[in-house]
């Protein structure tokens, strides 16, 4: 004989809405708690990872060519590995000492011109 089912209308536990609903919110919950740990996560490495940028962003980018292939002959002239290549200008000092130059060149024609007109012909 079959025994009789306690669920009211004949229902088994897998069925029931009521706990497929309970489950599918737990479910999400889980998910959702993921999530939160990540973010939490994110925002906890966020200044560190800010700092490190700004870290490597301040130091100078410093590329030892030289390590890979010594000897390698560097616009005619043999570099030796202890010598150090002088940082390149920046743009505004290099503004700068173009106009330096042509100012010296005026004046450099300007004493050329005195020059000429002081010479009798």
């Amino acid at each position: 004989m079959p025994r009789p089912s306690r669920n009211p209308g004949g229902r088994r536990k897998a069925d029931d809405p009521i706990l497929h609903a309970q489950k599918k919110l737990i479910d999400e919950q889980e998910a959702l708690l993921r999530k939160q740990e990540q973010a939490r996560r994110v925002i906890e490495d966020a200044p560190r990872k800010l700092e490190k940028l700004k870290k490597r962003q301040r130091e100078p980018i410093i590329i030892n060519l030289k390590a890979n292939r010594p000897g390698v002959k560097t616009f005619g002239a043999q570099q030796t590995g202890g010598e150090m290549r002088r940082p390149r200008a920046r743009k505004s000092e290099r503004n700068i000492a173009k106009l330096q130059f042509v100012f010296l060149c005026v004046i450099l024609f300007a004493i050329v011109v005195l020059i000429w007109r002081v010479i009798p012909q």
